[in-house]
Parts: C-alpha cells; structure tokens; sequence
C-alpha cells in the first residue's frame, strides 16, 4: 500500500486566463516537483470567501484562507505557491524539509538582497514597476517608509514576498487574523505588506532559502537592466540565455508582472547545467526581441 502524502502545492486559480497561463507554462514543472519530493497539488478556483469584504479586495486576500478550504484541511503542510512560479524540479530540494519549523517559511528581502541587490535590483525595479504610482515614489526607500505609506507602523526593517509560504494545519488562525483585521490601500501591494508586517512583528516566520522564491523582475532589472528599456533589441539566443541561467540558479522562479512577465514562455523545463545551455544554442533563432513590443517574436 502507497504511503499517503500530507504535504501539498496549493494555488488559487481564480478565472480561465489564470488557468490557461497556469497549465501553460507552470504545471508541468509542479506536476516534476511533486512527483520527485511526495506532495499533493490542489487548484483552488474560487474565491474562498464569497462575503462583501471576499469580493470588495484583491483575490490574492484569499490565499489568507487555503487552510479553511475543505481540500486542504486534511494536510499538515501545506505550501501556496503563486500560480506565476515556475519549479526548477531538478535541482529543488522539498520545501517542507528545508524549512524544519513550526513558523511560517518565508523569503526574507534581508536574506536574499545584500546591498548591492538592494540599490541596483530592488530600486530599479521600483523605477520600473508596471504600477505609475509604485513609480513615483523613491526607488531607495527603506522598508520603514514602505510600511509607512501602506498605513501600517513602521517599526519593521524587512520585508516579505507573499509568493511562496510553508505552513502547518496550526496557521489558521494566524492567517485568519491577518484577513479579519488588515485593509488594503493602493500601497499594500494587495495583502502582500499586511502579511509581511504581521508575521515579522509577531515573529512568525522563519527564514529559507532565498532561492525558494526568486523574483526574476529583480534578478532582470539588475543583473541585466537593458532588458527592461523599451525600443532595445535583444538577440532571441541572448535572451534565452539570459533567463534561463537565473532558473538554473533558482528553485522556485517567480514572474511576478510587468515587463518580464513575458519571459516565462522562455523556461527550458527540466534542464541542467551545461545541457540546458547548450541546447539553447543549437536551437534558438536569430530572432530580435525588441523591448516594450506587446508581443515576444518567437
């Protein structure tokens, strides 16, 4: 008799471009995951909580209840991962493992962003973010100031991306309190800074791996920042490579908007340095890409 799994890939995939984009670029490389390291995935695809202040915010509030949703409730760990995360399913150790804790695993900014990252990456990727008013703010403030202008105190000095969290049955309550009694305003980034901020000031996380959660708008706007300037030519073989060497050296990849959103339809699933780079040259075109087209030419 097979051993039953209690671990789980959860996502909420909430109307059909979401699911399209989903069994398009990602499932896949979820499906290789959780073969490889015994998790269950579960799709939830709607929203949890169908009440006024459910369909007043953000659907990403919702991932705030997955573990009052009937088909989670029988898990002890259960991951949410955001739907726009490619697995890198070869090199990515298990989630649950790694984090060893019963906090909540998150990313931690000060773990993953020396000063370097901090004043290339983060601030450009500030200057750069699809939002006019994320825009038009400083693109060096400090994570105080952050926390500031969401209407939240601004007695914490770090910061969290919601896109990956490592959870027991036990964070319900946590998380259920977080929803009950946080708003959302223009500077929120949905319930991304309430969350950050409740569980570092109630010291409820504990810190993974950063590769667990890269964001590749910040590893493009600083390790390549042409990338993102419009009217550039980019060389198809050039980009692939581009993109795909950050994904070798990540585990969870996460494609979080904007310019580089397109990008996703770039991953190689399933390789490995060098055959990974190889068989892009072999392959890829001569083909331009130029910066700020709707469209990716190939």
């Amino acid at each position: 008799m097979n051993k039953k799994k209690n671990k789980v890939l959860v996502t909420i995939l909430f109307g059909d471009q979401f699911v399209e984009h989903w069994n398009k670029f990602c499932k896949e490389s979820w499906n290789e995951y959780a073969k490889k390291n015994g998790y269950d995935i579960v799709l939830i695809k709607r929203r949890i909580d169908e009440s006024k202040i459910g369909t007043s915010r953000q659907v990403n509030w919702q991932k705030l209840l997955i573990l009052e949703a009937p088909e989670v409730k029988q898990y002890e760990d259960i991951v949410w991962v955001d739907a726009d995360i490619v697995i890198n399913a070869l090199n990515s150790p298990c989630i649950v493992e790694a984090n060893n804790n019963d906090k909540v695993g998150v990313v931690k900014y000060s773990d993953a962003y020396n000063a370097e990252l901090k004043e290339g990456g983060l601030a450009r990727q500030v200057s750069s973010n699809a939002s006019a008013d994320m825009r038009s703010i400083d693109p060096h403030i400090s994570y105080h100031e952050r926390y500031r202008m969401a209407g939240l105190p601004d007695d914490i000095d770090d910061f969290i991306n919601a896109g990956v969290l490592v959870l027991k049955k036990h964070h319900a309550e946590l998380l259920r309190y977080v929803y009950d009694s946080y708003k959302e305003n223009i500077w929120t980034a949905k319930e991304n800074l309430p969350l950050s901020y409740h569980l570092l000031s109630t010291d409820n996380v504990n810190s993974i791996d950063p590769r667990f959660n890269k964001i590749l708008d910040i590893e493009i706007v600083h390790h390549y920042p042409f990338l993102v300037i419009d009217g550039i030519k980019i060389p198809e073989r050039f980009l692939f490579l581009s993109v795909n060497a950050i994904f070798v050296n990540s585990f969870f990849l996460h494609f979080i908007g904007g310019a580089t959103r397109p990008f996703i339809q770039l991953i190689i699933r399933g390789g490995g340095y060098p055959d990974i780079f190889q068989y892009i040259n072999a392959n890829a075109t001569e083909n331009e890409y130029v910066v700020g087209d709707k469209k990716l030419s190939f």
